[in-house]
């Protein structure tokens, strides 16, 4: 693939400007949605910044790299001078200077490598998986950052949720103490059911307190995670509504296929340990010939061999060969050392990727056990709600006792937030499954190898 030339980086980056200006601007604005959030992370995180400088410097080794293939030239200057230089006097014959009192020395030389035994392809061959790598680490650094958002804005989510069960818990109980104390005024009750509503009354105000201060703490999270000032993050939006998935047996099979290859951190773990082949192999080479042709010119002044003082120029050139013979173990140490290398990552990758498998598996009963939990809350919500309106009821026509009423908004209040927890462990469970099988929060939950099976 062409790298684009330097006169277009700034077309591209003024593109990319353009495509994430929008959400940028509806993240300071009036509530941040998940897209808007994630587009954030992208442009802002320190993460993602360091892990491009590394793709960065990773392209700039393997630069380097390849130019050791091509000619080298060096020029030198010399300037020389001699306060009293030598000389041999010959009586009548006159005297020898063989050392000019002020020397000029000009040289251009030139030098190819022809063959080098294998250490300059081995050296780009680990510069090239090198780079490999490090773009595979930046695709996991993704895949890290937009999980962790996920989780973060749903648990803004979450705590908004908590805070709306939390106020309407207490709007009923300040509308069944206001009732009780109009009873009491009445004769119809006693004190005990105004100290009851009361109590409860308390108590729900002080759970919405704690909602709030939940709710400021999440965004704040939120913010500094996706590079906002935390003291001026807007409001999230969005609706913490669980998302529609199926997990059947071929569904957990394309998952754990994701998870034994798909996953980029896996990439950047093969790329390494093949890396460090390529250095083992490099050192291995070194201790062959080397076999370079070299062209020199050089311009002095005196001419050298007669010692006129004038301008004179020689061509030369010739064929270099060398063998290192005897290095002491250099070479095997290093070739020992990279393939222990190679092999320390290729056991961490194993790792990686058995602790990837069992999250899956764990992750994918959470789902399935979140899904029914949904399934099962929604009913148990709709009977609280049934409940407490005949509670409340029977309590207005006087055949029924205020305790009933409040037990029924407690019984309300529990099964909403258990509703609201069992959608956010379904969704949570699904953003695990994204991110153990390789997938930014926002991509396809299946493996790629199971969606390119169902095509």
């Amino acid at each position: 693939m062409r790298r684009p030339t330097r006169a277009l980086i700034p077309f591209w980056l003024a593109l990319a400007g353009l495509a994430v200006a929008p959400r940028l601007a509806a993240a300071q604005g009036d509530s941040l949605d998940l897209p808007g959030a994630l587009a954030l992370a992208r442009a802002r995180s320190p993460a993602l910044s360091g892990a491009n400088a590394a793709v960065e410097s990773a392209e700039g080794h393997l630069v380097a790299a390849r130019s050791s293939r091509w000619a080298r030239v060096s020029a030198d200057a010399l300037y020389l001078r001699f306060q009293d230089p030598p000389g041999l006097a010959f009586g009548g014959l006159g005297a020898l200077a063989p050392i000019p009192e002020n020397g000029y020395y000009l040289q251009l030389g030139v030098q190819q490598p022809l063959y080098t035994g294998g250490r300059v392809a081995n050296a780009v061959r680990a510069a090239q998986w090198g780079t490999r790598g490090s773009q595979a680490t930046r695709r996991q650094a993704e895949v890290e950052l937009t999980a962790a958002v996920a989780h973060a804005h749903d648990a803004a989510l979450l705590a908004q949720a908590l805070l709306g069960v939390a106020e309407e818990g207490s709007a009923v109980l300040d509308s069944a103490a206001a009732q009780a104390r109009t009873r009491l005024s009445a004769g119809t009750t006693d004190r005990l059911d105004v100290l009851r509503a009361e109590t409860r009354l308390g108590s729900a105000k002080a759970d919405v307190r704690r909602a709030r201060g939940d709710l400021a703490g999440a965004r704040e999270r939120l913010a500094a995670l996706i590079g906002l000032d935390p003291a001026a993050v807007p409001p999230v939006a969005g609706e913490l509504e669980p998302i529609p998935v199926a997990l059947d047996s071929a569904a957990v099979a394309g998952l754990l296929a994701g998870a034994r290859h798909g996953r980029p951190d896996l990439d950047a773990f093969d790329a390494a340990a093949r890396g460090a082949e390529a250095a083992a192999a490099a050192a291995r080479a070194s201790l062959r010939p080397t076999v370079s042709l070299f062209v020199n010119g050089l311009v002095t002044r005196p001419e050298l061999v007669t010692g006129r003082t004038e301008w004179s120029s020689n061509l030369y050139g010739g064929v270099v060969v060398r063998w290192p013979v005897f290095d002491f173990g250099a070479a095997a140490g290093q070739s020992t050392a990279a393939r222990a290398d190679a092999a320390r990552l290729r056991a961490e990758a194993l790792q990686v990727t058995n602790d990837a498998v069992a999250g899956v598996l764990d992750q994918a009963r959470d789902l399935a056990r979140a899904v029914e939990d949904v399934a099962e809350g929604r009913e148990n919500v709709d009977r609280a709600e049934q409940a407490l309106g005949l509670a409340q009821q029977r309590y207005a026509e006087g055949v029924g006792i205020q305790l009933e009423v409040l037990e029924a908004e407690s019984d309300l209040v529990r099964t909403r937030a258990d509703l609201l927890r069992a959608t956010h462990a379904q969704r949570s469970a699904s953003v695990e499954l994204r991110r153990l099988t390789g997938q930014p929060a926002d991509g396809a939950l299946l493996a790629p190898a199971q969606q390119e099976g169902d095509r």
